[in-house]
């Protein structure tokens, strides 16, 4: 009885004869009947993916248009979950093409399919290709993919003895893979005299985020002069933030604070980016550095500082930022006071209103708008107050925009009652 219920539940095999009537049905028209094909292949007998392998031509043509179509389908379909064993014999299948006589155009075309669906049996044939000057780079790409031991042994291995450039494609795919085991030869790179090498290094050392270099990028960015100081704050800055997502914020955190201390070596863009690292790694702790960038004398670094703080939560923030605006110089308070109305916690909302009567006219409007993002009813009263005793007609044209964007008809009947109460 189990035996025959084994027999019922399995496929029979398919003959290859099929095949060429399943092509002709490529491109297919629909998803459904991409996978009946997909599957119908595969149920076909062992090497019948190799068979296919090998009628591929060069691009150009469209003479085996069919065949890539079903390749990449297939690609697609054994890389689905659940489907390892289908996965491994496409992998092997493809992975015997490959030591055929072919040009490097459709072995590139091979060797993109094992990106998506090789599997570690893969890794050896792929190693093969690490020096070939046109294949290098999507072996690299396919073995990042693939991952595992035998994929980083085999760039690890290729690295030492590989040219340029197959030698910069092989360091890149050591960053991409994110192994600390690559770290050392990558740091004895990273000092090289060839350039490209020494670029492709310090790119992998930044991605890896290895706490074992960071005494190489604290080093790289002190002895940094103007002419190379942009490169060396965007690799260290790339290495703190890959050290932290490995776990490590704390120390990624103290890493972009050793940038902000030195304000002056620093463009605008690198300040920036410095808080939003520091913000990611520590969060609400950030916050000393965040309120000291809101004083700077760019507004790019002021408003990174700002939309930042937007979005930390916590009443102890907006207390922080309430005491921030009211000791700010007229300048940079409607900066902060926009701030506080997007940020959206109410308990801002009477410091804001205070500041509606604000000798300066730009604090008042904007603080107007920050009071009626914070609560419709108190910024509308703020607004009849105001205008009951304005006497410039430009700040009364603003405070009438204000009205009609935020409020509508309704608002409008009101601005008009207060007009006719103001009028003698």
């Amino acid at each position: 009885m189990l035996l025959c219920l084994s027999c019922a539940g399995s496929r029979p095999q398919r003959s290859a004869d099929e095949l060429p009537a399943l092509l002709a049905q490529l491109p297919a028209d629909d998803p459904e009947t991409a996978e009946r094909i997909e599957q119908a292949i595969l149920e076909m007998p062992p090497g019948t993916v190799q068979a296919l392998c090998l009628r591929l031509q060069p691009p150009g043509g469209r003479e085996d248009l069919a065949t890539r179509y079903a390749l990449s389908g297939l690609a697609k379909h054994v890389s689905a979950r659940g489907r390892k064993r289908e996965q491994r014999r496409f992998s092997e299948e493809v992975t015997t093409a490959l030591q055929a006589e072919m040009p490097a155009t459709v072995k590139t075309f091979l060797i993109e399919q094992l990106q998506q669906a090789g599997d570690e049996t893969a890794a050896p044939a792929l190693a093969a290709y690490l020096d070939h000057p046109q294949l290098a780079a999507p072996a690299a790409r396919a073995l990042v993919s693939i991952g595992g031991k035998s994929a980083l042994e085999a760039l690890l291995r290729a690295l030492a003895d590989a040219a340029f450039p197959m030698r910069g494609h092989i360091i890149a795919a050591l960053g991409m893979m994110g192994s600390s085991r690559a770290t050392e030869p990558l740091l004895l790179l990273a000092e090289s005299d060839h350039a490209p090498t020494r670029q492709a290094a310090l790119l992998a050392l930044a991605d890896i985020g290895d706490p074992a270099a960071e005494a190489f990028f604290t080093r790289f960015f002190s002895d940094a002069d103007s002419s190379s100081r942009r490169e060396a704050t965007a690799h260290y800055l790339r290495f703190a933030r890959h050290l932290g997502e490995k776990g490590r914020q704390r120390r990624s955190a103290a890493l972009s604070r050793q940038l902000l201390a030195a304000p002056a070596l620093l463009h605008p863009a690198e300040y920036s980016d410095a808080l939003h690292l520091l913000a990611d790694m520590a969060g609400s702790n950030a916050l000393p550095e965040l309120l000291a960038a809101a004083d700077h004398s760019d507004q790019q670094v002021r408003a990174a500082a700002l939309e930042i703080a937007r979005q930390i939560p916590g009443k102890r923030i907006t207390a922080s930022w309430v005491e921030k605006m009211n000791a700010a110089p007229p300048g940079i308070r409607p900066e902060v006071l926009e701030m506080l109305g997007r940020r959206g916690d109410p308990a801002a909302l009477a410091a804001i209103l205070a500041q509606t009567v604000d000798p300066a006219p730009d604090v008042r409007l904007t603080a107007l708008e920050a009071a009626v993002r914070l609560d419709r009813t108190a910024g509308l009263n703020a607004l009849l107050n105001l205008l009951t005793t304005l006497q410039d007609p430009a700040e009364t044209q603003q405070v009438r925009q204000i009205f009609q964007t935020s409020y509508g008809a309704a608002g409008l009947q009101r601005l008009v009652e207060a007009i006719d109460r103001a009028s003698p």
